[in-house]
C-alpha cells in the first residue's frame, strides 16, 4: 500500500525562551502556525529496510534525515518487521526554521501507523525526534512549551482574513550557534502569555496578536546574518503590517491584513529574484 500525504511547514507567531533545563534543554512557548506551503511525502510498505528518496539532490537520504530516524524508531516502538520506502518532495525552503523536515518526519509517523497499525503512542516517538515534531502531528495553531512537548490548542479567528508572505535569504543558519548566541547574549528569560493577552487572541483581536508577535531568537540570528533584518524592513516596506523571523531563521515572513497587498508584495519579490512564498494559514 502506498500513502501520500502534506507536509505542511511553520511559522512561530511567538518564540518566548522561558528557562533552561538541568540538561541544558530549552524551555519555551511558543504560538506555531501551519502554512499552506507543504512538502509532499510517500510512503510504501515494502517488505525490508528503509529506503528514501528526495527530490532535492542535497537533502541526505540515510540515517541524518528525520524521515529515516522516524521510521526506524516507529519500527522500534511497534515490535513489528517490515519496511517503507519514502520518497520526499520538498517545497518547504531548508534551514529556514520553518519546520520542514520536523513536519516531513511527523508524516512518515502518520503513514507508518496506518501501514503497521499497532499500539504505540506517536506523540512520545515524536519528541524523541525533535522538538518540533510533536506539533506536526497535530497542526493548526497550537500554544506549545516545555521544549516542544506540550501542546494546547488556541483559537486565533483572525487567521482567516490574514495572508502571509515568506522570504528566506539565500543562506540558512544552524540552530544550535543561534541558541548558543542567545545563551551568550545574558537576556532575561521571557515570560509566559498573559491570561488577558490569551483572551484577546481568542477573541480575535488582530492588534493583540500583531502586538505580542516576538522572537528571543531574532536579534542573535541577525548578529550572524544581516540580511535577515534587511528582510523584514524590505516585508514591511511593502505593505506588511508586521514582520518577523520565524524559528531560529533564517526565513522571515510578513502578516497582512490584505490579500491585494500581500499578492504584490510577493510578485515585488519575484521581481527581484528574491525567494518567497505566498501562504494561506492553515
Amino acid at each position: 500500500m502506498k500513502i501520500t500525504l502534506s507536509a505542511p511547514a511553520k511559522i512561530n507567531l511567538t518564540l518566548g525562551i522561558t528557562g533552561l533545563r538541568e540538561d541544558g534543554y530549552h524551555l519555551l512557548e511558543s504560538i506555531m502556525q501551519a502554512l499552506s506551503l507543504a512538502d509532499t511525502v510517500t510512503v510504501e510498505d515494502i517488505p525490508c529496510g528503509i529506503i528514501l528518496s528526495c527530490n532535492k539532490s542535497h537533502i541526505p537520504t540515510d540515517e541524518r534525515n528525520l524521515c529515516h530516524k522516524a521510521a526506524r524508531k516507529y519500527f522500534e516502538a511497534a515490535g513489528v518487521q517490515g519496511g517503507v520506502k519514502i520518497h520526499l518532495i520538498k517545497c518547504i525552503p531548508d534551514g529556514a526554521g520553518m519546520g520542514g523536515g520536523s513536519s516531513d518526519a511527523a508524516a512518515v509517523l502518520k503513514a507508518m501507523r496506518a501501514l503497521y497499525p499497532a499500539e504505540v503512542d506517536l506523540l512520545k516517538i515524536a519528541s524523541s525526534i525533535g522538538a518540533d515534531v510533536p506539533f506536526f502531528l497535530q497542526g493548526g495553531t497550537m500554544l506549545c512549551s516545555g521544549v516542544g512537548e506540550i501542546l494546547e490548542p488556541i483559537t486565533l479567528p483572525q487567521k482567516a482574513a490574514l495572508r502571509c508572505v515568506v522570504t528566506k535569504p539565500e543562506k540558512g543558519l544552524s540552530t544550535p550557534e543561534i541558541y548558543k548566541l542567545y545563551d551568550r547574549s545574558g537576556v532575561p528569560f521571557s515570560k509566559p502569555l498573559s491570561a488577558e493577552i490569551r483572551v484577546k487572541l481568542e477573541q480575535g483581536d488582530t492588534d493583540a496578536l500583531f502586538s505580542v508577535l516576538n522572537n528571543d531568537l531574532e536579534l542573535p540570528a541577525i548578529s550572524v546574518l544581516p540580511e535577515i533584518a534587511a528582510r523584514k524592513e524590505m516585508l514591511l516596506s511593502m505593505g506588511a503590517d508586521c514582520a518577523m523571523m520565524t524559528g531560529s531563521g533564517s526565513a522571515v515572513f510578513g502578516l497582512f491584513r490584505e490579500e491585494a497587498n500581500a499578492r504584490a508584495c510577493h510578485g515585488k519579490l519575484n521581481e527581484r529574484s528574491l525567494e518567497s512564498y505566498f501562504c494561506t494559514l492553515l
